[in-house]
């Protein structure tokens, strides 16, 4: 049986990332505060380990039974792999601007992907347990 629940979820949050990029690139916010690019990559690291485990667990896709443990390593290697094509894809395009404090940006863009996916892998595993 497909659990509907976690898709539904991935569903608000990619839609709150589209939304907020919109906004952002209409309002400048991405320049006016230091911070909304932090934000965005929390949001993307949430969105990332929801889709992730809902799909190897939860779609009905994969016949695989939830383990908590294996669930949290599942959720950072897909953010981990995301978040590298997604900053290769940044660099690559010139989305990304090259300064002086790039290694730092690159640097807390990993970390707020990875805290992200940890807090939605953490809200499923206390929902499964």
């Amino acid at each position: 049986m497909v659990n509907t629940l976690y898709l539904k979820h991935s569903l608000g949050v990619i839609i709150l990332i589209c939304f907020l990029h919109i906004v952002g690139i209409k309002f400048h916010l991405y320049w006016e505060f230091w911070w909304f690019d932090i934000v965005q990559h929390f949001l993307g690291g949430v969105w990332v380990a929801l889709t992730s485990l809902w799909f190897v667990y939860f779609s009905g896709i994969i016949k695989r039974p939830f383990r908590p443990k294996e669930a949290v390593v599942l959720a950072f290697i897909s953010i981990l792999v995301i978040g590298t094509g997604w900053e290769v894809f940044e660099y690559i395009f010139g989305i990304a601007v090259i300064q002086e404090n790039y290694c730092i940006d690159t640097t807390i863009d990993f970390i707020m992907d990875f805290l992200g996916a940890g807090t939605s892998t953490y809200y499923i595993i206390k929902k499964q347990v």
